[in-house]
């Protein structure tokens, strides 16, 4: 028998729904400029397209971020000195809302940079924009313009998010409402900056392996770790009114639990099976991905099969190099450290 959930999701699922719908309905509302000579009207069809894609994108996955952010504000609302001037329960929903489709924002962005084919098992958003296109309107120059359709539904996934930010802190005292908005900016700023990152790595000179370990964990914490567990922990304990020394521990712990978690989907995107992860297992080999586990095997590789790795990294591999790259990586015992350092988490 399955556990009871501590989390309902189900009015979570139902608010990022309404929100999407919301946010697209009142993008529709245009109006012609005063004295115009004709009416002014949007294509209905597209705009259910647009709808039902983001609806998918929304749909399904563990809702991690989420469940951290309300888990907290729970967990710390009755015990919290601040108490009264906390966000009440709805104000917090929006909040974990808010995480959530910043999140599915971030995961239609990444697909579309990793050139990924699926995501939760099922089409990436990109992908499914192609087929809609090429079913709709025919397949000339469908992938391209699925691509395109999907970078614009991933910007208004991000306006739905910050409409809910809003939302979740207005009526709220200011210095809360400031301190909730702050760290929102800064998780997504540091996000951002972490993709860029990772996106430009391939593309530049590989470093000696300690720098490279180093840089690896770096952008592993900023992309990952601290968006996945220990922003939405801190925004949940922000809104909850926690004293200081309470979210230092919660950074600390975050922190260490992120990491550790963005190191199992190192280890996932290895060796990992599409059909358990619902995603590519090659894809960071196949994209050149600079991890802490490629940084790893390579500082443990004799010099020669370490330059061969990184030679692999270096070029767009086939499905031959991809194998040959595994089990230079699988012979460095990386994952064994990879481990470790998770127990260490």
């Amino acid at each position: 028998m399955s556990q009871p959930e501590l989390i309902d999701t189900a009015p979570l699922r139902a608010l990022l729904a309404n929100s999407i719908r919301q946010t697209i309905a009142e993008a529709a509302q245009v109006e012609p400029p005063p004295g115009a000579s004709t009416g002014a009207a949007l294509d209905p069809d597209a705009l259910e397209m647009l709808t039902q894609a983001l609806l998918d994108a929304a749909d399904g996955g563990k809702h991690l971020r989420a469940r951290l952010t309300l888990t907290i504000w729970q967990a710390l609302q009755n015990s919290a000195p601040g108490g009264g001037a906390a966000l009440d329960r709805e104000g917090v929903g929006r909040l974990a809302g808010a995480v959530e489709l910043f999140h599915v924002s971030a995961l239609i962005h990444d697909d579309i940079v990793d050139d990924a084919d699926t995501r939760r098992g099922r089409a990436a958003l990109h992908r499914r924009l192609a087929a809609d296109v090429a079913h709709r309107y025919g397949a000339q120059g469908a992938d391209r313009l699925g691509r395109d359709l999907a970078v614009l539904a991933g910007d208004l996934a991000m306006v739905a998010s910050e409409s809910l930010a809003h939302q979740a802190v207005r009526g709220a005292a200011q210095p809360l409402a400031e301190a909730i908005t702050r760290t929102l900016d800064q998780m997504r700023a540091q996000v951002m900056v972490g993709q860029f990152l990772d996106t430009l790595a391939p593309a530049t000179g590989l470093d000696t392996p300690p720098v490279a370990l180093d840089r690896a964990a770096g952008v592993a914490l900023a992309k990952s770790a601290h968006y996945s567990v220990t922003f939405p922990l801190l925004l949940g304990a922000i809104a909850a009114q926690a004293d200081a020394a309470t979210l230092d521990a919660l950074g600390q712990f975050g922190a260490a639990v992120g990491f550790a978690f963005q190191l199992r989907d190192d280890l996932l995107g290895v060796f990992g099976q599409a059909d358990a992860t619902g995603k590519p297992s090659d894809s960071d080999l196949t994209s050149g991905k600079r991890t802490v586990l490629i940084a790893l095997a390579r500082s443990r590789l004799p010099a020669k099969q370490s330059h061969r790795l990184a030679e692999l990294l270096n070029s767009q591999p086939n499905q031959t190099a991809v194998t040959e790259a595994r089990q230079l990586i699988e012979s460095s015992h990386a994952a064994d450290d990879a481990e470790r350092l998770i127990a260490q988490c």
